[in-house]
């Protein structure tokens, strides 16, 4: 009896011992678990921090203003409207930054800031009402197509760029290809050592790459961004051979041979046009100088010797 009394006084110990162990542990695990989190939510308020500073002064100062700006235009215009500005101001390579509807709000802050400063001007002018209301008029049409131009130029610009660049990267695309690296790793070749418009929409591909997005849908959308023609036919090119399982450095040397064929001819015919364009300065600016210049003292000969006459 004394025997089963100290058993179960011993086991009753050993219980409690293992029950005050285990709490002692979830304590400590408990407090463990809190300061990861602690300094989880720590780290994360740093990377914050550190990234909201990476951003320009100037771009998070008007942060706020541009997001009151968005507002009213994307509740106002239709959508569609507004998918074909972002589509235009994706092939200019969205300069500024800016969305469709800040785009759209800088229009028309435009057309009433430029004829403001106008009408101001005006009132310390002596216009005629009449000219003062077709100044304030012409005034807010060029703040309303002012930024559509700007966006064509910055789109022409642009694509301007990509085709100047365009052999170089199919070059440096097919000396690396041919050293032994795979597409994806010679692109990076290209982004790593050129700059310029081309090399940065490479650089979204290859960002695009490691997301995890399919390499055919990440180069179709690169050929929708660009909209240059020549990188239409190289990217077809890069596809195909991918579909049908061509070497890809062959492609790769016949796109570089027919861009560069392509600049000698665009050079060739740039330099025939020449003397056209050449003619109208030439008549109006350099042949009145040299008639000037050679007739000048002949005519002053001339009326002299009518004048004594």
């Amino acid at each position: 009896m004394e025997l089963l009394i100290i058993t179960g006084l011993v086991a009753a110990a050993v219980f409690v011992l293992i029950v005050l162990v285990m709490e002692q542990g979830a304590k400590k695990r408990l407090v463990f678990e809190e300061r990861l989190k602690a300094y989880s939510l720590q780290e994360k308020m740093e990377n914050a921090i550190q990234e909201e500073l990476s951003v320009p002064l100037s771009e998070r100062l008007t942060r706020p203003l541009r997001r009151v700006v968005r507002a009213l235009p994307e509740r106002a215009m239709p959508a569609i409207t507004l998918e074909g500005l972002s589509t235009k101001l994706m092939l200019a390579g969205y300069p500024g930054n800016l969305t469709a509807a800040e785009f759209v709000a800088l229009r028309y802050s435009l057309m009433l800031l430029i004829p403001g400063i106008v009408f101001v001007l005006i009132l310390f002018s002596g216009y005629s009402l009449l000219h003062a209301g077709m100044l304030i008029f012409f005034s807010g049409l060029l703040g309303y197509f002012i930024p559509e131009l700007f966006l064509k130029k910055k789109r022409t610009s642009r694509q301007e760029e990509i085709r100047r660049q365009l052999p170089d990267v199919l070059d440096l695309l097919t000396v690396s290809v041919e050293a032994g690296l795979g597409f994806d790793a010679a692109v990076s070749k290209v982004v790593e050592k050129m700059d310029g418009a081309l090399p940065r929409e490479l650089g979204r591909l290859l960002q695009e790459i490691k997301m995890g997005k399919p390499r055919r849908e990440s180069l179709k959308d690169l050929r929708d961004r660009i909209a240059v023609e020549d990188v239409s036919n190289f990217i077809s090119a890069v596809l195909q051979a991918d579909h049908l399982g061509v070497g890809i450095g062959n492609v790769l040397r016949l796109q570089a041979s027919d861009s560069r064929e392509k600049r000698r001819r665009e050079a060739q015919e740039k330099a025939q046009k020449a003397p056209v364009k050449m003619v109208l300065p030439l008549v109006l600016f350099i042949f009145p100088a040299i008639f000037i210049v050679l007739l000048g003292p002949a005519m002053i000969n001339i009326i002299d010797a009518f004048s004594k006459m």
